[in-house]
């Protein structure tokens, strides 16, 4: 019996943690000609946490809030655009007890030449 929970003890203590990255790349109409000079790269995130897998209650969309974090990081001016959206979400493990989600949305930040 004490070898079966020291067996299990310690498979949860090296399973414990973990992490897990997905993402991809949205399609975005960007510029046709060689009439643009690239300015910047614009990043936004958001992230939940939940326990027992209850939480989140107070978001209405990670990716949403992620877009707006990063719109109300980098504001586009007159000429600019985002372009090359990328959305990455980090999903990390602990104890499979708590599990925090983080959202990355990333654009690049292009000025057209007049």
């Amino acid at each position: 019996m004490k070898k079966t929970f020291y067996l299990f003890l310690i498979t949860i203590l090296l399973s414990s943690c973990m992490v897990m990255h997905t993402g991809n790349m949205v399609e975005s109409a960007g510029p046709t000609k060689n009439n643009f000079t690239y300015i910047n790269n614009a990043i936004g995130t958001s992230s939940a946490t939940y326990i027992l897998g209850i939480g989140g209650f107070n978001h209405t969309g990670l990716v949403r809030e992620a877009k707006n974090d990063l719109i109300k990081n980098y504001p586009v001016n007159n000429g600019e655009a985002l372009i090359n959206f990328t959305v990455d979400v980090n999903t990390k493990y602990f104890l499979n007890i708590i599990i925090i989600k983080e959202v990355i949305v990333t654009a690049d930040i292009i000025k057209y030449n007049e």
